[in-house]
């Protein structure tokens, strides 16, 4: 949903970028869930943005295998 300046570029690498932001596949992403699911997390938000088809079926499957 975000997207750097290009003078962040040099400071912001794919590491950083996994380390605090929800950034992954959908196992990685179920798995994070699973995680707080564990510590007694029952409710979870997404931002589903407008123009990209297909994103609400892609969370959809997320939830559906946590």
């Amino acid at each position: 949903l975000m997207f750097l300046r290009p003078e962040e570029q040099e400071l912001i690498n794919g590491d950083i970028i996994k380390a605090t932001t929800w950034t992954g596949t959908k196992a990685e992403i179920v798995e994070k869930m699973r995680g707080l699911k564990s510590l007694g997390y029952s409710a979870y938000s997404v931002h589903i943005r407008n123009g990209h088809p297909g994103m609400l079926e892609d969370w959809a499957d997320v939830f559906a295998a946590i």
